[in-house]
């Protein structure tokens, strides 16, 4: 009383983290992804081609594109509902980029295609591929992939059963309805193994991009 008091505070101001690098075209090739990429677990995420030019389709765009295994994911649990709204894959492996969301370009689009080393059907030992998309709040899987799915092809550099590649395209509008200009979201492409992770399966993805309604 009859006195007075102050505090400091420091408040950091963060740039606004646009999209980078979505055909990993910036990167290099056989090192981890970096700049707008950031592996958040696993030593086996890379940057092909690691062996060969090019593998059962990849490249999709450019002349690189991420190589993403499932190591350091022992046991990890797939997304509660997949294709669909739920909880995100827990225990994996694999990269994220958080970007700010613009209305000028509310599509997100990418290619995908899930390599798999293990057991196929397998119920004890499922391994799966994610892609995932959230505003810290709701979480939307866009792209699975696991031991029971069709496996047409047959990946050039790892000699691995690989699916078809997918395009996949989605309306982030549609999926955060109350998201506006400069929102933050995080997408997360993941790698899991189901169980003792000593046949870690591996993933590919290019050609992200966010784009404008037709």
């Amino acid at each position: 009383p009859g006195g007075a008091s102050s505090r400091r505070r420091t408040v950091n101001v963060l740039a606004v983290p646009l999209f980078g690098d979505g055909s990993f075209e910036a990167q290099t090739a056989g090192a981890a992804p970096s700049q707008s990429w950031r592996v958040f677990r696993g030593t086996g995420c890379r940057i092909g081609p690691t062996l060969s030019a090019s593998d059962n389709g990849f490249p999709s765009a450019g002349a690189l594109w991420a190589d993403l295994g499932a190591e350091d994911s022992t046991n990890a649990t797939p997304p509660s509902n997949p294709r669909g709204q739920g909880t995100a894959p827990r225990g994996t492996a694999g990269i994220q980029q958080d970007f700010a969301f613009s209305s000028a370009r509310p599509h997100l689009s990418f290619d995908a295609a899930f390599l798999l080393d293990g057991n196929q059907d397998s119920t004890t030992a499922n391994d799966f591929m994610s892609v995932d998309v959230t505003d810290d709040t709701t979480t939307w899987n866009l792209f699975y992939a696991d031991s029971f799915s069709d496996f047409p092809g047959r990946s050039a550099q790892y000699g691995l059963a690989m699916t078809a590649i997918e395009r996949v395209q989605v309306d982030l509008r549609a999926l955060f309805p109350a998201v506006v200009d400069n929102s933050v979201l995080r997408l997360r492409v993941s790698l899991g193994n189901g169980g003792s992770g000593s046949r870690p399966s591996r993933g590919y993805v290019d050609a992200f991009r966010l784009e404008p309604s037709a």
